[in-house]
């Protein structure tokens, strides 16, 4: 698996070079689907690393093999710990940290440092969709 890190300021406009950068790092024959549920999910983690941290940056570290990619997203942390809130059909916020439990093999919280993180594991086909949520 080969490492990378990249480190953006904590600004709206840097989420769409957080996805440019991850679609970058994918393999060529990485499926397309694999593709669009790495850049949802990094654009997810990016978007809430934006809004709700205190820092001024946040960096991606990611992990990338032909069959897999693992991404975390460290932040400046933020006035409480990130959590999954309960949220109504008719709330338009609250559902990003689930959108990327739903298309990661596996995703949760960084123990050491405020971030998330994700893996996507296609080794076997299509990625397995996160019966559990780990976050």
């Amino acid at each position: 698996m080969r490492c990378h890190t990249v480190e953006f300021p904590a600004k709206p406009e840097r989420v769409r070079d957080a996805r440019d950068w991850v679609r970058a790092l994918l393999h060529p024959g990485t499926p397309a689907s694999v593709v669009g549920d790495a850049l949802l999910a990094v654009s997810e983690v990016a978007t809430n690393a934006v809004r709700h941290s205190t820092g001024p940056r946040f960096r991606l570290d990611a992990g990338v093999s032909p069959t897999s990619l693992y991404v975390e997203c460290c932040d400046g942390g933020g006035p409480t710990a990130p959590r999954i809130p309960e949220v109504g059909p008719d709330d338009e916020n609250g559902r990003g940290l689930r959108l990327v439990a739903a298309v990661c093999t596996m995703t949760g919280f960084l123990p050491s440092r405020p971030g998330v993180f994700f893996f996507l594991d296609w080794s076997r086909g299509a990625p397995d969709r996160a019966p559990h949520l780990t976050l």
